[in-house]
């Protein structure tokens, strides 16, 4: 948006429209970007450069309840190049995730127990808590004391850090349809 801060518009869409699902559309993925943007009520962070499926994807996701969160923003940020240098060199290879420094290996490490893993998958799949009491046949008090638990366990205080954190310890969670 040449013209305006597409943060500032987003508060004033949540402030004067707070029932309308917002969807941020930016040339800019940053993970700083793509948390500010969902921390301040977007449903969802496409790249401007996601293909259309992508793109037809992500505004599904979010039309069922979901939140989209570009794979770009799991990963830990990664220095890009300015946008008056154009880079002829293919991106670099991304490497191989390792836990941080003194980070957990596993959700084990963490002390989450298997139920736990279960809503965590759940919750890197956009599904709201009403959708995961659906698919593990829980009650809602239940799924919200395996939330809680999951925040504490991986230090954070929201969904979405949770999901970026997931990506920064490169875990791969079991698959669970619903």
């Amino acid at each position: 948006m040449p013209d305006r801060d597409g943060f500032s518009l987003l508060v004033e869409l949540r402030r004067n429209h707070p029932g309308v699902s917002v969807v941020v559309m930016s040339a800019q993925q940053d993970q700083e970007s793509v948390v500010r943007a969902l921390n301040m009520g977007a449903l969802g962070f496409i790249p401007k450069s996601a293909q259309r499926k992508v793109l037809l994807s992500a505004l599904q996701l979010v039309m069922s309840g979901g939140v989209y969160i570009p794979t770009q923003a799991l990963s830990p940020a990664q220095p890009q190049a300015p946008s008056a240098q154009p880079t002829t060199a293919p991106a670099p290879a991304a490497p191989a995730v390792l836990p941080p420094q003194g980070g957990a290996a596993a959700p084990s490490d963490l002390g989450l127990t298997g139920r736990q893993v279960d809503v965590l998958t759940l919750i890197m799949q956009g599904k709201s808590n009403k959708a995961i009491c659906r698919v593990l046949d829980l009650a809602e008090p239940t799924v919200k004391n395996h939330v809680t638990g999951i925040l504490k366990a991986l230090n954070v205080t929201n969904r979405t850090e949770a999901v970026i954190k997931v990506g920064e310890l490169g875990w791969e969670l079991p698959e669970i349809g619903g």
